[in-house]
């Protein structure tokens, strides 16, 4: 949904998330003072709170979601590099997947060690993708006309039109 909403919705959809996480956390910290919290992290807090039989059913639950979320992501992430090398075959996502997978496995098994030893490099692959992110919003060619020798390049500048959309999006325009 926030890829058609521009800045301004957008926004509002971080601060409603911030919100809920922010109500989350406050209730984990409530539980945390006044139950005694084993070593399991959030399904001890969940056993603690609710019962062995219900915490171990909504620990179950969360890991699920925790599951599916990352599918959903690795598939979006699969998604985006398949379009970025204009390979248009499911495969070509079902592929970038799978790797995607073997890497993370191959980190959770190199353990914490390495993740410290590679944090710098995670560090700069973090701001290009924030850089891709900031410079992407100036380059959708959709909603605002453009002359033709900068629609083939793809940069359409700081022009009012694309700086409103990129603000408001489709959903209020």
């Amino acid at each position: 949904m926030q890829g058609n909403t521009g800045v301004l919705t957008g926004m509002f959809l971080v601060s409603f998330v911030i919100l809920v996480a922010l109500i989350t956390v406050l209730s984990g910290i409530g539980v945390g003072e006044h139950c005694s919290v084993g070593s399991g992290g959030v399904y001890s807090m969940i056993s603690s709170a609710l019962g062995g039989r219900t915490g171990g059913t909504v620990g179950l639950l969360y890991v699920f979601g925790q599951c599916v979320a990352g599918a959903m992501y690795i598939t979006g992430f699969a998604e985006s590099i398949s379009d970025l090398l204009s390979l248009r075959s499911i495969w070509a996502v079902r592929g970038i997947s799978v790797t995607v997978v073997l890497a993370l496995l191959g980190i959770n098994l190199a353990g914490v060690k390495w993740i410290i030893r590679l944090q710098l490099l995670l560090l700069f692959l973090l701001a290009v993708s924030t850089l891709d992110f900031v410079v992407g919003s100036f380059t959708h060619l959709d909603p605002v006309p453009v002359r033709e020798e900068d629609q083939e390049s793809g940069d359409i500048g700081r022009k009012f039109p694309q700086l409103s959309w990129s603000l408001v999006g489709d959903s209020l325009m």
